[in-house]
């Protein structure tokens, strides 16, 4: 959902909650900062971009992409620091899990955000590509609606996001975890 339609959703509690990766200012509702995320550019171990240190502007803009539809605030955060336009866009996709598997068939690269590639990067299915030029710093803010009770349900989800978000590498841990135990076994 674009940013108007999760802000009009939980305007008008057809959802309990609402995540956006930017601020909220409106008077209707409750807008809580709740961590931040950094989105970086990602491929297949056997990418040629992989093998290199850090790479240029021109080997990101001459690459091919594997991204999620617009209207995606990471995709136009990754379009404009390249250039504009003209990307080599060879795969998109609504989910996440799709973007990691095409990425990981060699269709392209790949720009989320490491939470989203942290258990790939641990079992080295996917590698973060050094370009620290067009990688995105961004905010989480929690949505809820003002003045309406919030049952226990959206209590516990947005503690748990909270929890979440404020863990360094949750996900990255939890996988070296289960690693080392599978390995054990």
């Amino acid at each position: 959902a674009t940013i108007n339609e999760t802000v009009e959703r939980v305007e008008a509690m057809s959802v309990d909650l609402g995540l956006l990766e930017t601020h909220c200012n409106r008077n209707t509702l409750i807008a809580e900062p709740v961590g931040h995320d950094r989105a970086v550019v990602f491929a297949a171990p056997t990418h040629p971009l992989a093998r290199r240190g850090q790479v240029s502007m021109a080997d990101l803009h001459d690459a091919t992409w594997c991204l999620r539809e617009n209207p995606s605030l990471t995709r136009a955060h990754l379009t404009m620091k390249l250039g504009g336009g003209g990307l080599d866009i060879r795969f998109v996709a609504n989910t996440n899990e799709a973007i990691k598997a095409a990425v990981s068939a060699g269709l392209g690269l790949g720009f989320a955000s490491t939470r989203v590639i942290a258990r790939e990067v641990a079992a080295g299915d996917l590698v973060e590509i050094e370009a620290n030029a067009v990688a995105l710093d961004r905010g989480f803010t929690l949505l809820a609606p003002k003045r309406v009770y919030q049952g226990a349900l959206p209590k516990a989800f947005a503690d748990h996001l909270r929890a979440w978000l404020a863990a360094e590498h949750p996900r990255t841990e939890a996988v070296a975890e289960d690693t080392a135990v599978q390995a054990a076994l």
